[in-house]
């Protein structure tokens, strides 16, 4: 019985004084730089990698502070398949079966059809947002 009061007592005064450590953290489709240890002080910081086809929603390191890891999340990038616009064909040809969010790629509107905007669709999200190619013969049907 005294030992256990006597470990309570030393972990408590440690965990007054912010000497807490950390076991070794997981991030679930991240890894680290470097080798694991088994624990951290507080106040530790660990460099990870998202795995390929994730990306870092903001911070790219695990910081332990007083016994809790504040750690980085890896989330999967999100893309868009080849896009289809009514009118058009993709210009200078472009063939990839998928497009990262932040993609773009150009259109060509077809004989007698023009844009009615931009030439360009924008991969967002996993999304795409399409230009739009219009009749200017007058004998297309009305769109």
């Amino acid at each position: 019985m005294k030992i256990i009061i006597l470990a309570f007592s030393i972990w408590s005064c440690q965990a007054v004084r912010g000497q807490t450590s950390c076991t070794a953290p997981f991030v679930p489709n991240g890894k680290p730089e470097n080798d694991l240890a088994e624990s951290y002080p507080t106040g530790s910081f660990i460099r990870y990698v998202c795995d390929s086809g994730y990306e870092f929603v903001e911070t790219h390191y695990a910081l332990c502070e007083d016994g809790t890891w504040n750690l980085p999340v890896c989330k999967l990038l999100t893309s868009c398949t080849v896009p289809f616009v009514q009118n058009a064909e993709l210009a200078d040809g472009f063939t990839a079966a998928l497009y990262p969010t932040g993609s773009s790629v150009r259109f060509i509107c077809d004989t007698g059809y023009e844009f009615e905007g931009t030439k360009y669709a924008w991969c967002v999200d996993g999304t795409w947002t399409l230009p739009v190619c219009k009749c200017k013969c007058p004998h297309c049907k009305h769109e």
